[in-house]
């Protein structure tokens, strides 16, 4: 579980630089408007499907200022599992803040909204929580 998280890991940072270079030639008001554009509808097709292919769903939320990648795994986990993604997850963060702060530093000079923030969140099937980081951390 952790070399498949490792691998997961690796893979979603690299998506989340591409995604986050998607806004480079858009100019947006709204987190909400930019991701509902057909560019970045196209620059993420291709993330989601590699995504799909590693047995997880990928979907992108506008939550106000708040861009949130929404990773579900295509299975339901037991109690075992979720406390090994969890402990797997904790010590994550610190690899992951520098791909966030891209993204968000991407979004803020496209949108040239102040206040945003990135969120990578991880669900199984369930909806059970496995593990949330957001960049800037309030």
């Amino acid at each position: 579980m952790k070399k498949f998280f490792t691998r997961a890991c690796a893979f979603l940072l690299a998506a989340m630089m591409m995604i986050g270079a998607a806004g480079c030639s858009f100019n947006s008001t709204t987190l909400e408007d930019y991701i509902k554009t057909d560019e970045f509808q196209e620059e993420v097709a291709d993330v989601v499907k590699a995504v799909e292919e590693m047995g997880m769903d990928l979907t992108f939320e506008a939550d106000g200022n708040n861009l949130v990648y929404r990773y579900e795994l295509q299975q339901a986990l037991n109690e075992e599992q979720v406390a090994a993604y969890r402990e797997t997850m904790e010590g994550s963060y610190e690899s992951l803040k520098p791909t966030l702060q891209e993204v968000y530093d991407g979004l803020e000079e496209e949108l040239g909204n102040e206040g945003l923030s990135v969120t990578m969140a991880y669900y199984d099937q369930n909806g059970t929580e496995l593990g949330t980081f957001t960049y800037p951390e309030s």
